[in-house]
């Protein structure tokens, strides 16, 4: 009996592995198929290859080759199945084989494809479990892919990172033993309060006993006294009278205390309600509470003192998406950066400052005392002194990236600008070290971006992100390299850096919930000017999105600023309408013309004039089949 119960367990676990394999291979076949934009049919006709086609005709073949007697080993439905799933597993390790990295993305962000039109929430729910399926080949992602940048990091900045990551990993750990324990020590603090509370009541009723059992003595005294009782009584009911008088005068003190302590906190409560009301009425005035600054920002030179920038902490305003938030270190300073202006230590530097790293470094230091912008300083330095090597990095030849090299060559990619910002910090005992991993930009053409290098760097007794390559300019195949020095990615927000910044160890994320590869892959390509502006992005949700004959991308806009679109297929820009506009729910709309997939870039311009230059604050895929 025993056999039976255990065979019919066996068989449905059987049947599931044996048709399951090839389902898996029309998953990602079909996810493939959603991602790069192929036919609908292609999926479907390698899904029914995979079964029946395929093991029914080599069932067919097996038959017609039988030998005369011979009783099959298996039954009918056991050979087909067996087939069933030898076809399929062929054909799945065919196409991890083929695309190991594409597979992984295109499980990560379109293998839920199947539930683009579905409304109902339970079986939208299934969402998260087929993301999680997905990362069962995240493996074979990391196995293939490669970081070229990696290799350049110099063996001093490796060494420094590996030790701040032991660091960081190290204060992780104790932060999450602190919030398990709190919990417990709440806990135990009502535990001592209950005892505590009993302890007073028991307290109170032990008081009680003996001053009633006193009492009881005092009246059978009394009852002995004939001759006393008289007075006694007396002299006990004008105390007790004088006692009373002397309780209510104290009860009317407290209440009287008690109601100028409520008058005191409505009053409080309505001060506070009016200068609430105050303050939106003086933000509806000026939603953004950027104006001024920005205009101030835009006439800064070069030549701007260092009192002056001093004086320009705490001038941009929080943002209501709490985007904008203070610097590690030194809360008068915010991100956004104002203006655009370097560091006056680095705009005025002479060049006899500049004959080595350790001069730049201790020119600084002992010039700049607040620690933040110290680190300012440092990563304007080299995002101003360093050009990029964009004949290099075209050529796919990158040459050495030491620190020492790049500040002679002044020329270099992502790992020299994090060598150099790392030795500079060094030279001066500050601890800022190189982190490598993935990034997306405008210049990738795949969603999955490509290998880069950056910092981070400990302010205080915190550790926050800066990327100086990034904030030095930008490279296109016609021109190279463009000068255009900013602060966008100089301390920001680590929720603003994951955007497009993914590091290859999770703890530099410096989130409290870092994000999974396939978490970073599915989200939308945005730039810190984005968030800066405060702008939301309301559809869609998603990096990569199939779309009709339109694309359309709607945004939240509550400075309405001008916003604009374009279109790019294979890194080509593509001719058509995508008007401006300045909308409080801006709808970007552009046509797309034929089949394939096709980004969708979007631009900002802060100026009143729609006829201003844009920049670049992120983009999204959409795909038509």
């Amino acid at each position: 009996m025993s056999w039976l119960v255990s065979w019919l367990l066996f068989r449905p676990l059987f049947y599931s592995v044996l048709y399951g394999v090839p389902l898996l291979g029309f998953w990602v076949a079909s996810s493939l198929a959603a991602y790069l934009g192929g036919p609908h049919w292609i999926p479907w006709a390698a899904g029914l290859l995979m079964f029946p086609v395929l093991p029914g005709l080599w069932e067919l073949h097996a038959w017609g080759h039988q030998k005369p007697n011979t009783k099959p080993w298996f039954t009918l439905v056991d050979r087909i199945g067996m087939r069933t799933f030898t076809v399929g597993l062929l054909f799945l390790s065919v196409m991890l084989y083929l695309y190991p990295q594409s597979a992984f993305v295109s499980l990560s962000t379109r293998g839920d494809w199947m539930l683009d039109d579905v409304k109902d929430p339970r079986i939208a729910s299934a969402r998260p479990y087929l993301f999680q399926a997905a990362g069962a080949v995240e493996w074979l992602y990391q196995a293939t892919k490669t970081n070229p940048y990696k290799a350049h990091i110099d063996p001093e900045a490796r060494q420094r990172a590996e030790e701040a990551t032991k660091q960081l990993q190290l204060e992780i750990a104790q932060r999450a033993v602190a919030e398990k324990r709190k919990p417990e020590q709440n806990q135990a603090d009502q535990i001592d309060g209950v005892e505590q509370r009993k302890e007073g009541t028991q307290t109170a009723k032990t008081n009680g006993t003996d001053e009633r059992n006193e009492h009881a003595n005092k009246l059978q005294q009394n009852k002995h006294v004939g001759e006393r009782k008289e007075n006694g009584r007396t002299a006990g009911q004008s105390h007790s009278l004088q006692g009373h008088q002397t309780q209510i005068a104290k009860g009317d003190q407290i209440a009287q205390g008690n109601g100028d302590s409520t008058t005191t906190a409505q009053k409080d409560h309505t001060d506070s309600s009016n200068q609430q009301e105050s303050n939106q009425k003086q933000h509806k005035t000026d939603p953004s509470g950027q104006n001024d600054l920005i205009e101030k920002g835009s006439n800064q030179t070069a030549k701007q003192s260092h009192s002056e920038v001093n004086s320009q902490k705490g001038q941009t305003s929080v943002s209501h998406q709490n985007k904008k938030a203070s610097l590690i270190g030194n809360p008068s300073v915010k991100w956004p950066w104002p203006g655009g202006a370097l560091h006056p230590l680095v705009s005025q530097m002479p060049a006899s400052a500049e004959a080595s790293i350790d001069g730049v470094a201790h020119y600084i230091a002992d010039r700049e005392p607040d620690p933040v912008l110290r680190i300012k300083a440092l990563h304007d330095y080299v995002a101003d002194r360093i050009a990029y090597d964009s004949e290099s990095y075209y050529a796919h030849n990158i040459p050495p990236q030491d620190a020492e090299i790049i500040f002679k060559k002044r020329k270099g990619v992502c790992a020299g600008y994090a060598n150099l910002m790392s030795a500079l910090a060094a030279a001066i005992g500050e601890q800022v070290i190189v982190v490598s991993g993935d990034s997306r930009s405008r210049a990738d053409d795949k969603l999955t971006g490509s290998g880069h290098a950056w910092n981070a760097a400990r302010i205080g007794n915190r550790w926050c992100l800066l990327d100086a390559c990034w904030d030095a300019g930008f490279v296109t195949p016609e021109k190279g390299f463009t000068k255009c020095y900013k602060s966008d990615y100089l301390l920001p927000p680590a929720e603003v850096m994951i955007q497009d910044h993914f590091p290859e160890q999770q703890d530099w994320q410096l989130l409290s919930k870092p994000l999974s590869q396939g978490d970073f892959l599915r989200q939308p390509m945005l730039r810190p000017g984005f968030q800066a502006a405060d702008l939301q992005l309301i559809v869609p949700r998603r990096a990569c999105t199939e779309s009709g004959p339109e694309a359309m991308v709607i945004v939240k806009n509550p400075d309405n600023y001008w916003l604009m679109a374009d279109l790019q297929q294979d890194g080509k820009n593509i001719s058509v309408s995508c008007d401006p506009t300045n909308s409080e729910t801006a709808q970007l709309i552009c046509a797309i013309p034929g089949k394939g997939t096709y980004r969708f870039n979007v631009f900002l311009n802060k100026s009143p004039d729609r006829s201003s230059s844009y920049e670049f604050i992120g983009c999204v895929e959409f795909v038509n089949r």
